[in-house]
């Protein structure tokens, strides 16, 4: 389904950076007619193995990254040469399967012969778990996190884990279906957040730049199911104007720990199954949580905005639809642009049964009095939406909702949400 095209409310802040943009086969990518309301998702297609769904999807990204001291160029499987930024960490080990480990530190050295904790108590993780595939600049197993992917056993139904050491990879990654678990590290002397990650992946692509579709836009597109994904900064800095991803989340039992997502439109696709993101930074200034059919718990973490727009843009087409959006003990805050106080929405309805809730969150006055929005003055979609809140404190949890939210009468549990066997994939040490 393409979705109507609309403007940016303030397209008159933006200036001329925002160029229009016309519609491509894909789905919508550009702003038109309308007055309250942004460009829809760009077209999330069914592609992927495992996925159910198609549809248009929203979009983009903007990121700085930091240059560490050293940098090497080499050959990926993406259709450009990936390159390697790096503080002067190696590594060694084997390709082989782990998804324990518990803390070392050795300065920049790496070795395959001491495990590291995913506990979010702070510790620290700067040696390889025993037998994982380790990535970086010289004596790894790789110097390009693709090319350790593809050294997976894709068939294998035994656990595998790869360990990157720090640096700043640019190139775009596309992990497949597995028959296992996958467990992908950082390199980082604090576990208990994203606040001292060291491991950044960076790539810039949009549909206005060529991509295929919305979600291959993606510096990071994950198919699996049963992946786990500690400390790693995720980012696509193509910037605003178009539909640009930095994380293509396909697949259940998706773990996100500390990990930054970094974009300006569509920085997140949450498409389909259960996943979870705990203790992570997720910025960015249009639909930057979105998606149609995933349901998904972000836990203890911070939602900054850099840009006036919508928070998320749920893509619930049904009552049948299983899809929903849930924040818990969230900060929602300024990104590293300040959008202004009263500018930012909790979310709209890309589709008409859009379902978000963000409950015992601290909102500051970005948020916008009436919280939600509708998709846009032509089609609204807001007869059917369950946007809830529960608990909100902070400037922004203030002020006259919009007539169509919600306010719960209790919190929803995470049993709720991802299912009663949620422990069996989910870190306890991030709930």
């Amino acid at each position: 389904m393409v979705k109507p095209i609309a403007i940016i409310p303030a397209l008159a802040a933006f200036g001329a950076a925002l160029d229009l943009r016309q519609w491509g086969s894909n789905g919508p990518s550009g702003f038109g007619g309308g007055s309250s309301s942004w460009s829809s998702p760009g077209a999330v297609s069914s592609q992927f193995s495992g996925s159910s769904t198609s549809g248009s999807g929203s979009s983009s990204s903007s990121s700085s990254s930091d240059a560490s001291s050293s940098s090497v160029s080499s050959s990926s499987d993406d259709d450009a040469s990936s390159t390697y930024t790096s503080s002067g960490a190696s590594a060694s080990g084997s390709a082989s399967s782990s998804t324990s480990s518990s803390s070392s530190a050795q300065g920049s050295s790496v070795s395959s012969s001491s495990s590291s904790s995913t506990s979010s108590s702070s510790s620290s993780r700067t040696t390889a778990p025993s037998g994982s595939i380790t990535v970086c600049t010289s004596g790894c197993d790789y110097t390009t996190i693709q090319d350790a992917v593809d050294s997976l056993d894709t068939s294998s139904s035994s656990a595998q884990s790869i360990f990157i050491s720090s640096g700043t990879y640019t190139e775009q990654v596309t992990i497949p279906t597995l028959g296992g678990a996958l467990t992908i590290y950082g390199e980082t002397e604090d576990t208990s957040d994203y606040s001292g990650n060291v491991v950044s992946i960076e790539h810039s692509s949009s549909l206005a730049s060529g991509a295929a579709d919305d979600e291959h836009t993606g510096t990071l597109i994950i198919e699996a199911d049963n992946v786990a994904v500690y400390n790693i900064d995720i980012k696509n800095t193509y910037g605003e104007g178009s539909q640009a991803i930095a994380l293509s989340a396909y697949g259940s039992s998706q773990g996100y720990y500390g990990v930054g997502l970094y974009g300006y439109q569509d920085t997140l696709l949450a498409e389909t199954g259960y996943q979870i993101y705990a203790n992570c930074y997720i910025e960015g200034a249009v639909d930057f949580i979105f998606g149609q059919e995933a349901r998904i718990w972000v836990v203890g973490s911070t939602i900054a905005s850099i840009g006036a727009g919508a928070i998320t843009a749920n893509g619930r087409d049904s009552e049948d639809n299983v899809s929903y959006y849930v924040f818990d003990s969230c900060t929602i805050q300024a990104g590293s642009t300040d959008p202004g106080e009263g500018v930012v929405y909790l979310g709209r309805p890309w589709e008409p049964y859009a379902r978000v809730a963000f409950q015992s969150c601290t909102l500051s006055d970005i948020i916008a009095s009436a919280g939600w929005e509708e998709w846009s003055s032509s089609e609204p979609n807001t007869d059917d939406v369950t946007f809830e809140e529960y608990n909100n404190s902070g400037d922004g949890a203030s002020g006259t909702r919009a007539s169509f939210a919600t306010t719960m009468t209790s919190a929803l549990t995470i049993d709720t949400i991802l299912g009663s066997d949620y422990a069996d994939w989910v870190d306890a040490d991030y709930i």
